[in-house]
Order: structure tokens, then C-alpha cells, then sequence
């Protein structure tokens, strides 16, 4: 429904505000200083046919209707593309199903989910490049360094894993575990007082939240290559 109105939306505005081309007296259009009809008679000069009729320019389109028709159709393909994007970007955000997770590889996640977050929290780059893969590893100490270049620092507190499962379209080379955990997340300023800080921490609640890991195993330990937020919708 919502398409079929975008389209005759689309089509009455061509219509309206669409260029009407002149139409002259005869063939090949006007030569010297106006159209005669007859022998001698007097006629209409072209000029007349690029005159205002009613408010509506005949013969070139008017600048304020060219403004309003390219107005219309850039917001029509701008809708569009974001339509597109958000979908698709919805779709790879979506959870692709579960299966449960063995209880060996649950508890090798379980550390290092716990080790990856309090590293985080503290800022600890050293131990983080040690528990992710170099590219993704690169990514995640730029997120920290534009933080703390604006003046803040992600905080967590209270963290704890409820639920453990293992996404359907992993393999054995390449775990995708889907965490549900639940934390208090707040950001800490320390060029602001203590009691500015403190309300940050009061007003952020504990809530839960789902995340997948995408896990690259190594001889004696497990490496993040990705983690993705489940989207709620």
C-alpha cells in the first residue's frame, strides 16, 4: 500500500510540475519578429508563448517548480536507499537460530568473556591485544582512543553471563557463541567532579542485553574476531 502511494505521488507530481513544451502556429516554429497568420496580418510574437499563464510558466519550466520536482524526487530515492540500508542492515543484525553449546567450549567462552570485559572497563589495551585477532583488535583500541580523546571512558560493573547458546551457521573452525549477559554500562568523565561522575553511575540501571562472538580457536586459547549486536527488532 505504502508503495502504490509513493508512485502516484511520484507520477502526479511529473504531471504538474513536468515542463509544457510550446506549441507554435506552424510547423518549424517563428522566424523574424513574430508569427503572422494570413498575408500581413498581425500575429503573435514567440515571446508570447514564454509568458506566465496563471501563476504556471509556459514554454521553459519555472525555477520554483525545477526546486520543488528535484525537492520531490531526491526525497523519494533518499527514502528508498534508507529503506534498503536499514533492512539489509537489520538482516545482518538478526540472529540466525541456536543450538546449545557444550559445556567445555562454554566454560573456555565463559573466561574469556569475563577477561575481554574487564579489560575493556579498565581500558587495558595490553591484555585486549592479547585475547582478539590483530584486525579486530585495531578496530577496538580506535573505539577506545576516540573515547578518551572526547574526554570519557566506557564503564562496566556487575556483569554476569545469563545464558550461553552457539549460533546455527558457525562451524567447528569458527564458534559464534550468542551471549545473553547483563551489566551496568555508563561513561565516566575524569575531567568532571566526582559527584558528576557518581550521577553517571547512579543513573545508569543494570540491563540485559544479547551479543554474538565470533571466536577464532588457538592452540590453548580462544580469540575474538568479532562481536555483533543482536538488533531487538
Amino acid at each position: 500500500m505504502k508503495r502504490k502511494i509513493v508512485v502516484i505521488i511520484l507520477t502526479v507530481c511529473c504531471l504538474f510540475f513536468f515542463p509544457i513544451p510550446s506549441v507554435y502556429a506552424r510547423a518549424g516554429g517563428a522566424t523574424g519578429g513574430g508569427n503572422t497568420t494570413g498575408g500581413g496580418g498581425t500575429g503573435t510574437t514567440t515571446s508570447d508563448y514564454g509568458r506566465y499563464r496563471g501563476g504556471y510558466y509556459y514554454g521553459r519550466p519555472s525555477p520554483i517548480s525545477d526546486f520543488i520536482f528535484a525537492s520531490i524526487f531526491v526525497g523519494l530515492v533518499g527514502y528508498q536507499f534508507f529503506t534498503r540500508f536499514r533492512n539489509q542492515r537489520q538482516k545482518e543484525l538478526a540472529l540466525h537460530g541456536t543450538y546449545p553449546i557444550d559445556d567445555q567450549l562454554a566454560d573456555q567462552f565463559s573466561e574469556l568473556f569475563y577477561q575481554v570485559e574487564n579489560a575493556w572497563t579498565q581500558t587495558d589495551k595490553s591484555t585486549l591485544a592479547q585475547l582478539m585477532t590483530p584486525q579486530y583488535y585495531t578496530k577496538q583500541a580506535k573505539i577506545i582512543d576516540n573515547w578518551r580523546a572526547r574526554g570519557k571512558i566506557n564503564r562496566l560493573e556487575s556483569i554476569a553471563i545469563v545464558s550461553l547458546k552457539r549460533e546455527s551457521n558457525d562451524s567447528k573452525e569458527r564458534p559464534k557463541i550468542v551471549v545473553t549477559a547483563q551489566a551496568r554500562d555508563w561513561f565516566e568523565y575524569p575531567a568532571k567532579s566526582a559527584d558528576f561522575n557518581q550521577t553517571q553511575h547512579d543513573d545508569a540501571f543494570i540491563s540485559r542485553f544479547t551479543e554474538v562472538w565470533e571466536i577464532v580457536p588457538q592452540t590453548n586459547q580462544l580469540l575474538v574476531d568479532n562481536i555483533r549486536q543482536i538488533s531487538d527488532s
